[in-house]
């Protein structure tokens, strides 16, 4: 095998190090890491509970959202978001060859944050893109990841977690930064109802372990809550609480597998009752909070396929 080659699929060996760290008042905990070589592939349509990250290093392809068909080239980060079904095609004439890895990014209520940070990554959770321009560097960074797991010399695990640090943020600020040709823009382009309720969601995300009503988060906008639950439902399609919810399950996905125990994930997004918490999730997910935990946050459209 080429050494190139070898360098890049020893890219895997980083999830021997386990890496947790904090960004601002968020969280990000590193799930794993692969890669695959320039051939003709494809997998079948899945959905994960936390953040797929890919990078594209070589060839070509199609990533498949559930409303959007997107062309992957050479050199581009594409982002697979908790809870969307995502398949990825490599092109036959130009294999497509990546890196992959995963992680979760939870708000640590309390925690003192940066505001410039917290900004940047409440932009990328609320981002709709899902394909980045070209990211500067960022084939390098991977490198001197896959150095540093191989060579394993002393602070080599500390080494490895700013540039994961580094890879976490080149993926957000190429994911806010301005989209390509036909994809959605961000939220600042929104007209004044729907920037509302943007501001609205970030104060969701931020106090998922408060107890809110929607009184509460009508506050943040200035409007009365009947008139804002209605706007609210408009552009969401859902209400306040609903959405609140949502967010608060999708959080708990993430947090069950990073490790955290139930009864702490419980206690975080504002359930005082560890048993209504297990109640709550397993109606809105199908599976009791342990059950989950065991499948790995990863469904897949036919879990007959072998898939990546």
């Amino acid at each position: 095998m080429p050494a190139a080659a070898l360098a890049r699929h020893r890219f895997t060996e980083l999830h021997t190090v386990p890496v947790t760290l904090t960004l601002g008042s968020y969280t990000a905990t590193f799930l794993g890491w692969g890669f695959i070589p320039p051939k003709r592939w494809r997998n079948e349509p899945h959905i994960h509970t936390f953040f797929e990250v890919c990078y594209a290093f070589t060839g070509a392809g199609m990533f498949h959202l559930p409303d959007q068909q997107l062309p992957i080239r050479a050199g581009e980060v594409f982002i697979a978001r908790p809870g969307v079904a995502h398949q990825i095609l490599a092109r036959p004439t130009r294999p497509l060859g990546i890196y992959f890895w995963s992680y979760t990014l939870v708000s640590t209520e309390g925690a003192a944050g940066d505001p410039v940070i917290d900004g940047l990554l409440r932009d990328f959770l609320d981002s709709p893109q899902a394909i980045s321009h070209r990211v500067p560097g960022m084939e390098a960074t991977l490198r001197l990841l896959t150095e540093e797991v191989v060579r394993k010399e002393p602070g080599y695990q500390r080494i490895i977690r700013e540039l994961c640090a580094k890879l976490l943020l080149d993926t957000a600020r190429a994911s806010v930064g301005p989209p390509r040709a036909g994809e959605p823009t961000s939220a600042t382009a929104l007209p004044p109802e729907q920037q509302l309720v943007e501001r609205a969601r970030h104060y969701i995300q931020d106090n998922l372990g408060r107890a809110l009503s929607a009184h509460d988060i009508s506050q943040q906008t200035g409007l009365s809550e009947r008139h804002f639950s209605r706007i609210f439902r408009q552009v969401t399609g859902s209400s306040p609480m609903a959405y609140l919810s949502e967010r608060r399950i999708e959080a708990a996905g993430q947090l069950l597998v990073s490790g955290v125990p139930i009864k702490e994930i419980a206690s975080r997004l504002g359930y005082s009752d560890v048993r209504y918490f297990t109640t709550v999730f397993r109606q809105a997910t199908g599976l009791p909070p342990a059950n989950f935990r065991a499948h790995q946050g990863t469904r897949f459209a036919n879990p007959a396929h072998d898939v990546r």
